[in-house]
């Protein structure tokens, strides 16, 4: 059954940093995700002004940090702006749209932000294996970078309000240990971009621009995708990898434009023109297969590579990847829930036997005996 539980709730304030206590959660749940709605009264200038997307008002989180290197519940480290993304990409459509405010002097909009930290992925064979257990939640809170608004958004007036935070949970499984994930964002010079993260399975792998405009065909026209050298892809346009995406993973209602986009679903036959598109899709397990299990994420035992053309020589790329953990990580894990450390096995969604000696046996959560039963 699951549970909500609503946190301490923060007032916005311009290059602010409050930490949301997440020590309070109640123990016995997977976490599968945190969900931050700002409630933000945002008014313009009286002269100057211009209207602001849905994608620029992202901006008002500057970035969300939680865990790390060692942490149990993973690194994370993104911008609100790519955790709306990642949203979109992981539930197949944007749950948080909100107006553009218009370049209207004075106009006053409040608008519901939402963005979220995703654990649980509904796209994987095992939804939970990736929610990690309240209880590796106590040594640390979630830390919300607010913008600076006079210089993130220099022809807004005032921008007031809070952030609530609210904690999404479901029964843990008695006897399962998480594997742990990555949330990242970096940027990357030249149009040559290697991912030397040989103990990472990245399951989501995006291109995109911090400040909220779109990228265009003639910024980013052919994409190519490779691991270890062998391709995913080779020279696809940015709206051969929309259309994929759209095909594969979105739902609800048609955003049509005037070209292939990324929307709520597949739009209609390109009727041409400039294409433009609010992120790139560059690599999402599963794709049109369904559920996505362990081996379909992109690991790579050298690199992973991604090459493009057009006018961008600068990047931003964000990501979600599952990291890979040996027996005895998973096994220190265990203790702390109270499990027989010597009783472990890969959890497979398939529930066959896999030797937890395999590689691929460390991106996969595990199952042990708890004891005393």
């Amino acid at each position: 059954m699951p549970r909500y539980v609503r946190l301490k709730k923060e007032t916005f304030a311009s290059g602010g940093n409050p930490i949301i206590d997440l020590s309070v959660l109640p123990r016995g749940y997977r976490v599968m995700a945190l969900l931050n709605t700002f409630r933000a009264l945002i008014t313009q200038k009286a002269a100057g002004m211009t209207a602001l997307t849905h994608a620029q008002q992202d901006r008002i989180c500057k970035l969300v940090q939680l865990g790390g290197k060692g942490y149990d519940i993973g690194s994370h480290k993104a911008t609100g702006r790519f955790l709306s993304i990642l949203g979109q990409v992981m539930q197949g459509r944007d749950f948080s749209v909100v107006d553009t405010i218009p370049a209207t002097a004075s106009f006053a909009a409040e608008q519901y932000i939402k963005q979220a930290l995703l654990f649980g992925d509904p796209n994987a064979a095992d939804p939970n294996d990736t929610a990690p257990r309240s209880e590796f939640f106590k040594d640390g809170g979630m830390q919300l970078d607010f913008c600076d608004v006079a210089a993130t958004f220099p022809n807004v007036n005032t921008i007031t309000g809070s952030v609530q935070t609210i904690a999404v949970l479901e029964d843990a499984d008695p006897g399962a240990v998480h594997v742990r994930t990555e949330t990242n964002v970096a940027d990357f010079a030249g149009q040559t971009i290697k991912l030397a993260e040989k103990d990472a399975g990245f399951t989501h792998l995006v291109a995109y621009k911090e400040d909220g405009t779109d990228i265009t065909e003639a910024e980013v026209s052919g994409v190519t995708l490779k691991v270890d050298g062998e391709p995913v892809y080779d020279g696809l346009e940015i709206t051969d990898l929309a259309g994929l995406f759209n095909l594969a993973k979105s739902e609800g209602a048609s955003t049509t434009d005037d070209a292939e986009a990324i929307g709520d679903q597949p739009p209609d036959v390109t009727t041409g023109g400039d294409v433009s598109l609010p992120f790139v899709p560059l690599y999402v397990a599963g794709g049109i297969g369904g559920r996505y299990k362990a081996a379909d994420a992109l690991h790579a035992r050298e690199h992973i590579l991604v090459e493009y053309t057009g006018s961008l020589t600068n990047l931003r790329l964000g990501w979600r990847a599952v990291r890979y953990a040996d027996a005895a990580e998973f096994e220190a894990r265990a203790v702390k829930l109270g499990y027989d450390p010597n009783t472990s096995r890969p959890k497979t969604a398939s529930k066959t036997d896999l030797d937890p000696r395999a590689r691929i046996a460390g991106f996969i959560g595990r199952k042990f005996q708890v004891l005393g039963r």
